[in-house]
């Protein structure tokens, strides 16, 4: 067997010999040089790509010297170019916003050098934006003891990096309001557990570049948080936390927290997520659900009686109309729900905000008549349901009268309109009226159907209807519509 064995290798050496020539041979074949030139530069390919795979694994690397790291970068290109020697082109070479990206991933080599291959980057962010106020030692995280979730990677102190990174928890501020941004490239976040717990000093908290896909415990996460004056948690998700107990304690600042995008499908415990807010005029929890065995005690305890809580959604009406209106009176409907109970607001055209115009509760019926408007001006009316301490969705009229004379405006996205007689009366004589319906978003278009009945008339001096394409009378003319006999 030994024998045999050497005979094959003679054999090979004897074939390769032939076959694959050394390059110090004089008269090497031309050929053979060029196979032998890719051998090598294919095994040494394969060699920086093992180097590559290792490199991989070193997945973090401190931004702070990130701007050395790209300029040293782009000095050896340079030299590789003027050495003529091989480049590998970068795979990915992009950077978005290094400090606020999400995902920000370099990859490159800069040559066939075994020790000088580039690092690979894969950056996870999460950003916190606060504004403190006064100077000294601040406390601007906290947490449970130990730690619970990591102090971040960097931290800026008005736009500039803060050398104090092995300290997260305490900085010493200089300036009498600062702004700090909290940047972390961990993306395992699981608890957030008494995060801003006594931190007195923060005035300004914006968390929407923050992810909390994974948190599962919130409770005491801005507790005795008390000079804090605007929290932004509008995309903070919340579908796996288990518990939000004692979440706002003492935030005795707040006036207004919108909680609209808080969900609860995983949570046992809100207790006492909002005591002591004291000062609070509006709070929107509407998608929090009720739920068995979820423990709600003192939730809204010390919250001022007259602090507007939408807290679960209820059914709003629907086919809200004016069914007529003269100069007599105006009268509404609409198709109610179990509730049965309403509030209506109106005021004057423009009437932006249906908190703020004229109130009416209507109980166990399902129409209103106004006697008191006047015929010749427009009104804005709303309608919602009266849930008490839940929240129904201010809704419109789906229909819009004409006024007899002047002129007015509608801005819409879908809306019936008839002249001031309404769907079965007529126009009265010398009526003069402008109306200039605008789209509900910047862009849209407005498209008109429906069916024209203007008064015939003997000559072309009678009754008409123009419709432009633009602001009032000085846009473009689309229509002249009259009607006379002949």
């Amino acid at each position: 067997m030994g024998n045999k064995l050497k005979q094959n290798e003679r054999k090979f050496e004897n074939k390769a010999s032939q076959k694959y020539a050394s390059r110090e041979i004089i008269n090497i074949n031309s050929e053979k040089e060029k196979y032998l030139q890719f051998n090598n530069d294919t095994l040494f390919i394969k060699d920086i790509k093992n180097q590559k795979n290792n490199i991989i694994k070193e997945q973090n690397i401190n931004l702070g010297i990130l701007e050395t790291y790209l300029s040293n970068y782009k000095t050896k290109r340079k030299n590789i170019r003027s050495q003529n020697l091989l480049v590998l082109e970068i795979i990915k070479y992009f950077i978005i916003s290094i400090l606020f990206c999400r995902f920000c991933i370099i990859n490159s080599f800069h040559s066939f050098e075994k020790d000088k291959i580039y690092k690979i980057i894969k950056y996870y962010s999460h950003e916190i934006t606060l504004k403190v106020k006064g100077k000294g030692k601040k406390n601007i995280l906290s947490g449970a003891s130990p730690y619970i979730y990591p102090c971040p990677s960097n931290i800026y102190i008005n736009k500039k990096l803060s050398q104090a990174i092995t300290d997260c928890h305490y900085l010493d501020i200089t300036e009498s309001e600062s702004e700090i941004k909290l940047i972390w490239n961990n993306n395992n976040i699981k608890s957030t557990k008494g995060m801003f717990h006594n931190c007195k000093d923060i005035i300004e908290i914006d968390m929407t570049k923050f992810d909390t896909s994974l948190v599962t415990d919130m409770s005491y996460m801005f507790a005795l948080c008390e000079s804090l004056k605007s929290l932004n948690v509008d995309n903070l998700n919340t579908a796996k936390v288990v518990t939000f107990e004692n979440m706002f304690y003492n935030c005795k600042s707040l006036t207004s927290l919108n909680l609209e995008h808080f969900t609860n499908p995983s949570a046992t415990s809100l207790y006492r997520m909002l005591y002591g807010c004291e000062n609070l005029e509006y709070i929107n929890i509407k998608n929090i659900e009720e739920k068995d065995n979820m423990n709600i005690n003192e939730m809204f305890d010390s919250i001022p009686q007259n602090a507007v809580i939408c807290y679960l959604l209820c059914p709003a009406p629907s086919n809200f109309i004016i069914t007529s209106m003269n100069e007599a009176n105006t009268i509404i409907s609409w198709e109610g729900n179990e509730w049965n109970k309403y509030v209506i607001s109106y005021g004057l055209q423009s009437l932006v905000n249906p908190e703020d115009g004229n109130k009416i509760y209507v109980n166990d019926k399902t129409n209103y008549i106004f006697t008191n408007l006047n015929h010749n001006l427009r009104y804005d009316i709303y309608l919602k349901t009266n849930c008490g301490s839940k929240c129904s969705k201010w809704i419109p009229t789906e229909n819009y009268y004409m006024a007899h004379n002047g002129t007015y405006s509608l801005t819409t996205c879908s809306k019936v309109v008839y002249d001031s007689g309404g769907p079965n009366g007529n126009y009265k004589d010398f009526a003069d009226s402008t109306l200039t319906i605008y789209p509900d978003e910047s862009g849209k278009l407005i498209s008109i159907k429906g069916t024209i009945d203007i008064e015939m008339s003997k000559n072309k001096n009678y009754d008409h209807l123009y419709i432009y394409d633009g602001v009032g009378i000085n846009g473009i003319l689309l229509a002249s519509l009259k009607f006379f006999e002949g």
